[in-house]
């Protein structure tokens, strides 16, 4: 991997933006460009201001405050991010999302970027006061005070290649940004950093991320999961292989919309077992909050309740079989393709994944009186490329592999179809 400064997706691509040499690297892109006749097809070209956006030291959320802290840093960089992206107004030719600032080496930040896109014939576009007015007027919420950096388009990026340039050094060399869009950049580089990830794989560093969140939300919660588990955040479970589970552990997987929680009661109905939902009811109640929340901390949230489950699945499977409608991989699989189960959870005995036609998933959503739906799911609904790249991503996953079911029928038909599945797989006789 290449170093790099930021990495953001404001657009349909995302980008990375690397530091350059400007006396060196637009001469030799410029050459490149002419010889072979480019024109700019990078995905911020239709831009001309980039505003870089972070809470400055003062309170328990401004960053700095924790530089020795790395972990809890970046957690409290994610939730002040979050907090001045969903108090902007909506305004026209700006561009508003959240993004990545590489400070150090395994040292990151969570920033807010906005891009300003210039209408034809003016110098900049009329909605700068009310966006700066929106962040000036929120940060007293979220810190002492703001620190925002500007990039213009440099005026040599009539090549293939961007360049952007901190406003008040021209021509100076010494904060050129070059954007970067070769390569895979579907998948985040936060999920390389084994303490940042949102996918997580062991209950102790759930516990750590919820812990450095200063809500008193995450106080409920923990009472809520104590009162179910008393000795949830201590006790460290022996994990029992699938083959030593006294009854089957079926696991079912799908998109939202694919018809998870009906074939998840009528398969337990079925079987003369018992479903479960993640996240399960204790903790249910608080969804709606965590669901407003950064992806890190809304990821351990749903982590968490994968594991209250799994307290409550391993003594079940002693008595009957269990059907669980499970968010583990459902949230995980986004932005990170063949992620294993987490290590300390019960190993399912099969994975069933439901597909449907894009008609049918879209038909029964709309047939929802009123459901709550998650940042991934709403992003399912309008993003194409998006569902293709979470279906591709189910279907490489692994430890176990999975059981792909057509779930387009009814009830009944898609519920025996599983069964039929589960005979011909020896799971059940």
């Amino acid at each position: 991997m290449f170093d790099y400064r930021y990495y953001l997706c404001l657009t349909e691509e995302p980008v990375y933006l690397r530091v350059r040499d400007i006396s060196r690297s637009i001469k030799v892109t410029e050459q490149t460009a002419l010889l072979e006749g480019k024109e700019s097809e990078t995905p911020l070209s239709d831009y001309s201001r980039l505003f870089v956006v972070e809470p400055s030291s003062g309170t328990s959320e401004a960053t700095p405050a924790h530089e020795n802290d790395t972990n809890k840093g970046y957690v409290l960089s994610c939730i002040a991010a979050q907090k001045l992206l969903a108090n902007l107004s909506s305004v026209n030719d700006f561009t508003p999302a959240l993004g990545l600032e590489k400070c150090q080496e395994s040292i990151f930040r969570r920033k807010l970027f906005v891009l300003e896109k210039t209408p034809p014939g003016e110098a900049t576009s009329g909605g700068i006061p009310q966006i700066f007015g929106d962040l000036e007027e929120h940060a007293k919420d979220v810190c002492e005070n703001i620190q925002i950096k500007m990039y213009r388009k440099h005026a040599a990026t009539a090549s293939a290649t961007e360049f952007w340039e901190l406003d008040g050094c021209p021509n100076s060399g010494s904060e050129i940004l070059e954007a970067v869009t070769d390569g895979d950049l579907t998948i985040s580089p936060i999920f390389n950093e084994v303490d940042l990830s949102p996918a997580f794989h062991d209950k102790n560093r759930i516990i750590r991320t919820l812990d450095m969140c200063e809500f008193s939300e995450v106080k409920e919660l923990w009472r809520n999961v104590l009162n179910e588990v008393p000795d949830f955040k201590e006790s460290k479970r022996t994990v029992k292989p699938k083959d030593d589970l006294k009854h089957p552990l079926i696991v079912v997987e799908g998109m939202d919309g694919s018809g998870k929680t009906t074939l998840v009661q009528g398969l337990a109905s079925k079987l003369k077992g018992k479903n479960f939902t993640s996240p399960i009811e204790v903790i249910r109640p608080l969804r709606s909050f965590f669901d407003k929340q950064p992806e890190i901390v809304r990821r351990a949230y749903y982590s968490l309740g994968n594991y209250l489950a799994a307290e409550l699945l391993a003594r079940e499977c002693e008595r009957c079989p269990v059907v669980l409608d499970s968010k583990q991989r459902r949230h995980a699989c986004g932005k990170s393709p063949c992620l294993p189960l987490a290590e300390d959870l019960p190993q399912p005995s099969v994975v069933i994944f439901l597909t449907v036609t894009e008609e049918v998933r879209v038909a029964r959503l709309h047939r929802r009186d009123g459901e709550q739906s998650t940042l991934e799911e709403k992003n399912l609904a309008r993003d194409q490329e998006f569902r293709h790249r979470v279906l591709t991503a189910y279907k490489r996953m692994r430890e176990p592999g999975i059981i792909e079911v057509d779930a387009c029928g009814t009830k009944e038909e898609v519920v025996d179809k599983v069964m039929s599945e589960l005979r011909a797989h020896k799971i059940i006789e």
